[in-house]
């Protein structure tokens, strides 16, 4: 960079009560703050207020996580590459992830063991700013995956739907109630507006082994916030079922994270997952999270043995238009 050249006044003028070092100096420190203020785009914002935590799950006693024993950086929450997979796996069980990578991989190994399962499944989600609260009664089997709704929450009782790998063009069968009966057996695709403007999530990512699935997706994320808070609440509860609960907590928000909190609640009999509830970052300082979506299995009863008549529109306990 050249310095900058000397100001000389125009001829026959001259700059009274400067003497020409101090007009040096002057000039200086202006060039200098414009090349400040090019260099770095903007002034740095001030540092965000930290959010007041959200009250914890009902418990009785926690344990707090064992400190971070892997380097980590606040720039970025992606994991590193030398670590990939397994490795990676390996390295959140000495961190503060650790109790909970442990639970998981207890409850994935029961869940192996589980092929079909029926349930009263419980849905908020927070859908375009608006709380969709749902409640049906639900079947689900593995392989192939399938899935059956029948509604009972007031606005949508009786609807019915049913999803199965493979089968009805990957499309949903939905026989709606109401004047919207009259349209028959509705056949959508999993992304049908109708279908968006009620879930965050296609009907794929319904049932318990995609809750151990999102854990595991999400444990790089969240092991790579050297600030991670993660306790383990031994003796919570869920209406009247005894849990083990954890919660999942980012002080701040990162590039990646894709929650301020996680609450996951396990039977502590089964070590089957029956809970989740995420949240946002508050909208400002001291408010309350966000809660963007709850999921709740109630009344859980595995390896019933399910059938194909199960997840078919022609099953004659069911509504679907003949």
């Amino acid at each position: 960079m050249h310095p900058p050249a000397k100001l000389r006044p125009p001829r026959g003028h001259s700059a009274p009560g400067l003497c020409p070092p101090l007009v040096r100096a002057l000039v200086l420190a202006v060039v200098c703050g414009c090349l400040t203020e090019t260099a770095w785009g903007q002034r740095r914002p001030a540092a965000r207020p930290r959010p007041q935590r959200a009250p914890a799950a009902p418990v009785e006693e926690a344990e707090e996580a064992a400190p971070a024993a892997v380097r980590q950086t606040r720039n970025s929450v992606t994991p590193s590459r030398d670590d990939p997979g397994e490795d990676a796996l390996a390295r959140y069980r000495s961190g503060p992830l650790a109790k909970l990578v442990a639970y998981c991989e207890e409850s994935k190994a029961e869940l192996d063991q589980i092929d079909d399962y029926t349930a009263v499944f419980v849905r908020k989600e927070l859908v375009k700013r608006r709380l969709v609260q749902q409640k049906m009664e639900l079947k689900v089997r593995r392989k192939p995956f399938s899935v059956y709704f029948h509604f009972v929450s007031p606005e949508e009782a009786g609807r019915e739907v049913i999803y199965v790998d493979g089968a009805n063009r990957n499309q949903l069968l939905v026989h709606e109630v109401g004047l919207k009966a009259l349209a028959g057996t509705l056949s959508l695709p999993l992304n049908d507006p109708r279908v968006v403007a009620e879930s965050r999530h296609p009907i794929t990512s319904v049932g318990l082994h995609n809750i151990i699935k999102v854990a595991f997706e999400n444990f790089p994320k969240d092991a790579a916030d050297e600030n991670v808070q993660v306790k383990k609440y031994p003796s919570a509860k869920l209406n009247d079922v005894e849990c083990v609960a954890f919660v999942i907590r980012h002080p701040e928000p990162l590039p990646g994270l894709p929650y301020h909190e996680t609450h996951l609640y396990f039977d502590k009999e089964t070590r089957l997952p029956m809970h989740v509830k995420r949240f946002d970052w508050p909208r400002r300082a001291g408010d309350k999270p966000v809660l963007l979506e709850e999921y709740t299995y109630e009344r859980l009863r595995t390896n019933v043995g399910l059938r194909n008549i199960d997840f078919d529109p022609r099953n004659p306990r069911y509504q679907f238009p003949r």
